[in-house]
């Protein structure tokens, strides 16, 4: 067993071949707090013509972090943006945001050099339709056929993923019309998320886990990992402590093995943690937060 220490520094292409001998594994790193770690980075720019700068910042973040989770092995990738589409008040940007993974040229380009095969899931068709930007899915269908040659890596963006279940239902119905045969969980996964996804292997998130978002996946307990900080301030470093933790699996101790100075410590740990709960929030000035 490698030793955190030894591991964090490793070099990217060592930590990549770790990850590989361990399979093909899939990550689930959902976006959220953008607009958070915008406003706290950039907040001087935060004026009536910060639309541009903020897609600039963004763009640059979140592919940062795509070739981050890509060069430590990670083969597949699902990115829901939730944090992204909230507010159909701040559409206008939000949809120049959407635009941007399709035609921008250094997304493009980053499909291409990191040979990333691009999926998209979610309702998006139903809640764009009747909109100015029903043409949206025409593109994230255009970029899908494109890249479906690549074959280093998987990238699914999920847009509008919330309601899975209603989204799901509807796809299955309109397969057993079209076939005559009830999907399994095979069909409905590629269904959903454009390929069959059946296992998350990670599940690096910030704020509040809701496995309804992830329908179909199954998550080991040992998977889920949770920032303290917005998805954008995550860095290699902690990456790296995640993926050790992930290569090392814990295993429950055997209680009656244990020798008693290690029950006693076992206990002391228990006992000076008992009102510790992840998950609770603290009030701030102005807000809440995860903790």
């Amino acid at each position: 067993m490698m030793d955190l220490d030894t591991f964090v520094q490793l070099s990217d292409e060592h930590i990549a071949q770790l990850m590989h001998q361990s399979g093909q594994t899939v990550c689930v790193f959902p976006i959220s707090g953008t607009r958070r770690w915008y406003t706290m980075e950039y907040g001087k720019h935060l004026n009536g013509h910060a639309t541009q700068h903020y897609l600039d910042e963004v763009r640059q973040r979140l592919l940062d972090l795509y070739r981050l989770f890509f060069s430590h092995g990670i083969h597949t990738l699902l990115s829901p943006l939730p944090g992204l589409l909230e507010e159909q008040k701040e559409w206008t940007s939000r949809m120049a945001w959407l635009d941007m993974l399709t035609t921008h040229s250094d997304f493009l380009a980053f499909y291409e050099e990191w040979g990333v095969r691009v999926c998209f899931y979610g309702d998006y068709r139903r809640q764009l339709a009747g909109t100015p930007y029903a043409y949206l899915p025409g593109q994230f269908e255009r970029l899908s056929k494109y890249t479906r040659k690549n074959s280093a890596h998987r990238l699914f963006y999920g847009i509008f993923p919330q309601n899975a279940a209603e989204n799901i239902a509807d796809l299955s119905v309109r397969h057993f019309i079209r076939t005559g045969a009830v999907p399994n969980r095979r069909v409905m996964s590629e269904l959903y998320y454009g390929e069959p996804i059946e296992t998350a292997n990670l599940f690096v998130g910030f704020g509040v886990f809701n496995p309804a978002d992830y329908p179909l996946l199954e998550f080991s307990e040992r998977s889920l990992y949770f920032t303290s900080a917005p998805s954008f301030y995550l860095e290699k470093d902690q990456l790296r402590y995640i993926l050790h933790d992930y290569l090392h699996p814990r295993r429950e101790p055997e209680i009656q093995q244990l020798s008693e100075p290690e029950l006693a410590a076992m206990k002391d740990f228990y006992l000076a943690q008992r009102n510790a709960t992840f998950g609770l929030s603290s009030l701030w000035p102005g807000m809440w937060g995860s903790c």
